[in-house]
């Protein structure tokens, strides 16, 4: 899914409504986790070694709390570690943000959990002081790795209940049972808003670049567009074939038909520019019509048009152009600047070669001068007719010769 897929008037609603902006429409969403994935791997990779480090230098706090069972702690710091340097590949490699939640929330989960067996394993009086340790996972799970405010409740959730099991069968209930209980849910509470500002912000961001994304797209579409018949200008008939010239996955051949409205100067001047401009407009929509995906219908100006085909041959180019025309036939737009029951008609001129030999400027003077012989021929018809090509066609017209 790429930026393509939301649109403007979606972002600018999100933006609108900071309440909703934890929970953004689907395509929005996935575009947001798309967004966060590689600053999130890029703290998954440098952090790991840090996180690793930092947990197994508080085996200081094992050694002054809980010697008793130093060497059992020792062990699981072994055991957990290992699991943390396998989470960062594994973090790396999955695409679903569930898994990817999963994985880091676990690391933190991992951490308490090694807290809490030391904790019991313990009999010295001093283990009470050593379950405070478990805070630190919690601050480092809701601050650090960034799981998103809805992931983050639910993991909170879980190592609060995991921590409070731990607890209960632990004797009577002290002081410093209480104290770590009461320090859990404050840690609990104050993290969780800090994920929830994180996520809000990190969102706003995201929607805010999106929407100027969308902003500057929309306005080159707009710069590349004809404002009167909604197809493509003459910079955007150039920017098409440009793309089509740098895109090697682009089939090897391109066709290209001229168009142009038969005696429209006489029709201007009978029926008036308004006029004119509405059968422009109706002459365009036919023309769209006729494109397929990846085909660019321009107006390259005045009552000139250009149909850009990737991957015909002039055959098949030939018979889009007749489809065309055809197009035009069937609109009857009446045309009585030249005659008593006259219509609207259009001359095409085609040409086609490999692309890769022939140049633009090549096509197009081919195209034209076909489009021209179409006018001498009469109009009203697509030129060359089948089975005859002229001599400015390009390299293809020329092998046909």
């Amino acid at each position: 899914m790429t930026s393509r897929d939301a649109s403007l008037s979606e972002v600018e609603a999100a933006l609108a409504n900071r309440r909703t902006m934890l929970a953004l429409a689907p395509p929005l969403d996935a575009l947001f986790a798309a967004y966060v994935r590689p600053h999130h791997d890029r703290t998954m990779q440098r952090g790991i070694l840090r996180l690793v480090v930092v947990y197994n230098v508080f085996l200081i706090f094992d050694w002054v709390l809980v010697p008793d069972v130093i060497l059992f702690s020792a062990a699981l710091h072994v055991v957990v570690s290992a699991c943390l340097v396998a989470a960062g590949p594994l973090y790396r490699r999955l695409r679903s943000t569930i898994g990817r939640t999963l994985v880091a929330g676990s690391m933190c989960v991992l951490m308490i959990l090694q807290t809490l067996a030391t904790f019991i394993a313990s009999d010295l009086p001093s283990a009470d002081h050593y379950q405070y340790l478990a805070l630190v996972g919690v601050i480092y799970m809701n601050v650090n790795q960034q799981l998103g405010y809805r992931y983050a409740r639910r993991m909170t959730a879980l190592v609060v209940a995991i921590f409070l099991a731990g607890l209960a069968p632990e004797g009577p209930f002290t002081i410093a049972k209480f104290t770590s209980v009461a320090l859990m849910m404050h840690v609990a509470w104050t993290t969780l808003m800090a994920a929830e500002r994180i996520d809000r912000n990190a969102r706003f961001s995201f929607l805010v670049q999106l929407r100027e994304t969308l902003r500057r797209r929309e306005a080159e579409g707009r710069a590349m567009r004809d404002g009167l018949t909604g197809a493509a200008n003459r910079r955007g008939f150039e920017a098409a074939a440009a793309r089509l010239a740098d895109d090697l996955e682009q089939p090897a051949s391109l066709a290209l038909v001229m168009m142009d409205i038969d005696h429209f100067k006489a029709f201007n001047d009978f029926y008036g520019h308004v006029a004119g401009d509405t059968c422009l407009k109706r002459v365009a929509e036919a023309l769209l019509a006729t494109a397929g995906p990846g085909e660019t219908v321009a107006r390259l100006g005045g009552e000139e048009f250009a149909l850009l085909l990737p991957g015909l041959d002039l055959p098949a180019a030939r018979a889009r152009a007749e489809a065309a025309r055809a197009a035009l036939e069937r609109l009857s737009q009446p045309h009585e600047g030249i005659g008593e029951g006259r219509r609207v008609t259009g001359s095409f001129g085609v040409a086609a070669g490999p692309l890769r030999e022939v140049g633009l400027d090549e096509l197009v003077a081919a195209a034209d001068a076909a489009l021209y012989a179409a006018k001498r021929a009469g109009r009203d018809r697509v030129f060359p007719p089948s089975g005859e090509e002229i001599p400015a066609a390009p390299v293809e017209a020329r092998r046909q010769a």
